[in-house]
């Protein structure tokens, strides 16, 4: 999987912050998706300060930064990206494209 970047000449790029929401059928489920999910998203060079969290009994909230050119770019890229990993997870997931969520990064 390619993350899109901006190519030299374009605007700056700045870190954002992405939050998604991924929901399995049950604990067990979960607890195995939020592992692979940290180990796939870990896995990709563009991103930086990954964590897969799990809440409940069956929900995964994703967090990773990514730079990008704009808010909308990073949200963008990020939905495309999720879409493409979660779709190809070993366990059933559920993913409300609604839930992603964009934040210009804390500096630092």
């Amino acid at each position: 999987m390619q993350v899109l970047t901006a190519q030299k000449g374009d605007d700056a790029q700045r870190a954002f912050t992405l939050i998604a929401d991924v929901a399995f059928v049950d604990r067990n489920t979960a607890e195995f998706g939020c592992a692979e999910l940290a180990g796939v998203l870990g896995r990709q060079p563009a991103l930086r300060h990954v964590h897969a969290v799990l809440f409940g009994r069956r929900r995964v909230q994703l967090c990773f930064t990514m730079d990008a050119v704009s808010q909308a770019a990073a949200a963008g890229e990020g939905l495309h990206l999720l879409d493409a990993i979660v779709g190809g997870l070993c366990q059933p997931a559920l993913w409300d494209l609604g839930s992603l969520r964009t934040r210009a990064a804390d500096p630092g």
